[in-house]
């Protein structure tokens, strides 16, 4: 007997929740790997994860954390009912760049899973409430959820370096506004060569370009709250709309006016250390 799924719902490059029950006996499945970070519980029985050699084993109480991309088989080892919610890796990756941290990339076993899956209990509710504001709920519980998971589970960051600080700290307050490199530079005390040196090897990318993904990720998210083209575009510190359009194409795989709202499709992430999601939080020495 085969688990079934009891509801499977998305919210569009956010997440996915899950709730199975199996009421058969001892039954294993093939690896297979996920494109987000799993978050999984269980409210009856037991379920174990094999990773490599490993074998995590929950029980009610107790969640599993399985990161993105991480080969790893389930065994059923008798009736079960449980649940999970699949965190999109964009998402997880901002919230690690708000936080100053890394993105855990081992499985682990959380003893202590009240919160997490508190949590993402709430976000099953709101989804299947099926409504624009629970849709609302949602999302902000998603972002909730990945942040109390990073809390527990992600390694620690070394320090910026402070001129990088500084200059990501006056991109987050100014990325609005016309802004340059040069006036990047002055805000961090050096100069614009030595500043694009040293973001590259802290942060994967140069000044520049992080300064755009910033104002990308903060149209789109803009975009999703309903706020049309226009105005998402220009209060992200655009004010070439063709240029933004097709910047924002490359960046998301579809144009601005395709994507606002819960239909918005996945799209592609820069690489973690690049990610334009890091607060000014972030980078305190």
């Amino acid at each position: 007997m085969h688990p079934r799924a009891e509801s499977d719902r998305t919210l569009p490059r956010r997440l996915r929740a899950r709730r199975w029950a199996y009421d058969g006996t001892r039954e294993a499945f093939a690896s297979t790997a996920h494109a987000g970070f799993e978050i999984g519980w269980l409210d009856a029985g037991a379920l174990r994860y094999r990773v490599g050699t490993r074998v995590l084993e929950a029980t009610p109480g107790a969640a599993v954390l399985i990161p993105v991309g991480v080969e790893h088989a389930t065994e059923f080892v008798g009736p079960m009912r449980g649940a999970s919610v699949h965190l999109d890796d964009g998402l997880v990756l901002a919230v690690a760049e708000a936080a100053g941290v890394d993105l855990p990339a081992i499985p682990m076993l959380l003893d202590d899973g009240a919160a997490l899956i508190a949590l993402g209990r709430l976000v099953h509710e709101e989804l299947a409430r099926d409504a624009p504001e629970a849709r609302l709920c949602a999302d902000a519980l998603a972002e909730a959820l990945a942040a109390r998971l990073l809390s527990v589970a992600a390694p620690a960051r070394a320090p910026l370096d402070a001129r990088v600080r500084r200059a990501v700290e006056h991109i987050h307050a100014s990325f609005a506004e016309p802004l340059d490199v040069d006036e990047i530079a002055a805000a961090a005390g050096t100069s614009r060569f030595h500043l694009s040196r040293l973001f590259v090897s802290a942060l994967g990318t140069s000044p520049y370009q992080y300064l755009l993904d910033l104002r990308l990720d903060e149209a789109a998210r803009r975009l999703r709250r309903g706020r049309s083209v226009t105005d998402a575009a220009l209060s992200s510190g655009f004010s070439d709309l063709s240029r933004f359009a097709r910047m924002f194409q490359r960046r998301f795989g579809t144009r601005p006016s395709q994507y606002g709202g819960s239909g918005a499709p996945h799209g592609s992430r820069t690489a973690a250390r690049s990610s334009s999601s890091m607060a000014p939080s972030a980078v305190t020495s």
